[in-house]
C-alpha cells in the first residue's frame, strides 16, 4: 500500500538528514595524521610537522643535565665533590641544518662556565630522504657537528680560552650509529680528559614505517643506550648514557660517567639525570 505524499516527504526528510549525520561523523573521527615510508611529515589538522632527528623542522628544543660528581684525589687530600649543570638550546633550521648553544656550568673550588655555539649538518635530507633510518639519520648518511665557544672562571672572567669541537657520526643500521671526535682547546687543564673520542649508539628496537623521529630520541617506550670513551694527554674517560623516550615530545635521561687523571692524581665518578624536551612534536 502507497503511503501519503506527505509520509514520502518527511521519509526523504528523514533520510537527507541521516546521511549527512554519517557524513560528518566519518569526518570527526578521520585520522589525522599520516606518514609514508620515505618522508618523516605529519599531518594535523590546520598544520603540518616535518619531522626531524633533531626535532620538528623550524622549531626549538630545550635539553638539561645535572650532573653530581665525587672526585678521589691522592691519600691525605679531602674527597671533594663537584656539581655540573648543562643547558642547551636547538634551532631545526631546515632539514639538513640544526644550530645549538650550550651553557654549561661547573661548581668546584670556583664557578667555571663554558659557553658554546654550533651547528648539525646532514649529508642526507633525513626528512624526505628514501631508505631505512633510525634515531641519528639516515642509514649510511654521515652526520658532522661543529662546535667552537670559550670558558672562563669567575675570579678570571678576562681570562678566556676558545675550545673547538668536530665529531662524525654515522648510522650504519636501524639500531646502530657509531661516533667519532675530536675536542681542541686554546690551553687545556689538568682536568681535560675529552679530546679524542669515540662511541656508539644503540636504539632496542628501530622505528616503525609510520613512527620516524615521533620522537628524535628512539621509539617511545624503548631505552637506547649511548656509550663514548675516549682520553687525553692528561688521562682517560668513560660516559654511559641510557634514554627513555616517555611521549613524543618528552625524553628522560640517566647518565653514568668515570675519569682517570694520571697527574695530578685524581679519580672522579660522576651520575646525573638529564632530559630532552621536543615541544612542537
Amino acid at each position: 500500500m502507497r503511503g501519503p505524499p506527505i509520509m514520502k516527504s518527511k521519509n526523504k526528510r528523514i533520510l537527507a538528514v541521516s546521511v549527512s549525520l554519517v557524513v560528518i561523523s566519518l569526518a570527526m573521527f578521520e585520522p589525522t595524521s599520516a606518514q609514508d615510508d620515505t618522508a618523516s611529515v605529519a599531518y594535523y589538522v590546520g598544520k603540518s610537522v616535518r619531522r626531524h632527528p633533531d626535532g620538528a623542522v623550524g622549531s626549538a628544543t630545550f635539553h638539561g643535565l645535572f650532573q653530581y660528581q665525587l672526585v678521589t684525589k691522592p691519600e691525605g687530600v679531602p674527597t671533594v665533590d663537584i656539581q655540573k649543570y648543562h643547558a642547551e638550546l636547538g634551532w631545526v633550521a631546515d632539514d639538513y641544518v640544526t644550530l645549538m648553544a650550550r651553557f654549561l656550568t661547573v661548581d668546584e673550588d670556583s664557578l667555571r662556565y663554558e659557553l658554546n655555539g654550533g651547528l648539525r649538518i646532514y649529508t642526507r635530507n633525513p626528512v624526505t630522504g628514501s631508505g631505512r633510518r633510525n634515531a641519528d639519520g639516515l642509514v649510511g648518511a654521515p652526520v658532522v657537528t661543529l662546535g667552537a665557544g670559550i670558558r672562563y672562571n669567575d675570579f678570571a672572567i678576562k681570562e678566556t680560552r676558545m675550545v673547538g669541537d668536530i665529531s662524525l657520526l654515522l648510522p650504519v643500521s636501524e639500531q646502530l650509529s657509531l661516533l667519532t671526535g675530536y675536542r681542541a682547546y686554546e690551553a687545556i687543564e689538568e682536568v681535560d680528559v675529552v679530546t679524542a673520542y669515540g662511541g656508539v649508539n644503540l636504539y632496542l628496537l628501530g622505528y616503525s614505517a609510520d613512527s620516524s623521529y615521533t620522537n628524535p630520541d628512539g621509539p617511545v617506550g624503548y631505552v637506547a643506550f649511548h656509550l663514548t670513551g675516549g682520553g687525553s694527554s692528561n688521562g682517560i674517560f668513560g660516559d654511559l648514557t641510557l634514554q627513555l623516550p616517555i611521549n613524543d615530545n618528552l625524553t628522560w635521561k640517566i647518565n653514568i660517567r668515570g675519569e682517570r687523571v694520571k697527574f695530578p692524581y685524581r679519580r672522579v665518578a660522576i651520575a646525573g639525570a638529564a632530559f630532552s624536551f621536543y615541544p612542537s612534536n
